[in-house]
C-alpha cells in the first residue's frame, strides 16, 4: 500500500514537471529591430561601373536571353523564400516552381534552402517556430500552446 502511494506520488510529480517544462519558453524579444538607414542597402552592394551601367540600360519590357546570360546573371539576386502549406505532398508544388525558376535562369543557390534540409530542398513549412523560420532573429519566439 505504501509503495503504491509512493509510485502514484512520483507519477504526479513527474507529470507536473513535464507540463511545467513544456510551457517553458525563452523571453520574447523586447524591441523591434531597427530599420536600415536610407540608402545603406544599395551602398552595400558592390558592382563594377560597367555592370551597373548595363543593368540600368536594360529595357524591362524587352529582356532577351542574352541580357539574362551576360548581364543579369552577373548581378546579385535576392534570395527567394518559398513557403508551402497543407498536407505532406504539397511541398512538391513548390519544388516544381523552384525548378521552373532555375530553368528560367534564376540562380539556384538563391532559391535553395541554406539549412540543408533534405525533405524539401526549396520550401519551408509555415508550421514552424519563429526560431527556425527564415529571416527570424535569434531570441525571437512564437506563441506556444501554454498561453505565452
Amino acid at each position: 500500500m505504501k509503495r503504491a502511494w509512493h509510485l502514484s506520488r512520483a507519477l504526479l510529480i513527474s507529470i507536473f514537471v513535464l507540463v511545467l517544462a513544456a510551457c517553458a519558453t525563452r523571453p520574447l524579444q523586447t524591441g523591434e529591430p531597427s530599420p536600415p538607414r536610407p540608402g545603406s542597402v544599395l551602398k552595400s552592394v558592390e558592382l563594377d561601373h560597367a555592370l551597373e551601367d548595363r543593368l540600368l540600360a536594360l529595357d524591362p519590357d524587352h529582356v532577351t536571353g542574352e541580357d539574362v546570360r551576360d548581364t543579369l546573371s552577373k548581378a546579385p539576386a535576392p534570395h527567394i523564400v518559398l513557403l508551402h502549406g497543407g498536407i505532406y505532398p504539397v511541398y512538391l508544388a513548390m519544388t516544381s516552381f523552384a525548378e521552373f525558376l532555375i530553368g528560367m535562369g534564376y540562380p539556384g543557390d538563391r532559391i535553395r534552402r541554406p539549412d540543408g534540409v533534405l525533405d524539401s530542398l526549396y520550401s519551408y513549412s509555415p508550421i514552424r517556430t519563429a526560431e527556425r523560420s527564415p529571416g527570424s532573429s535569434p531570441g525571437t519566439t512564437s506563441a506556444t500552446a501554454c498561453g505565452r
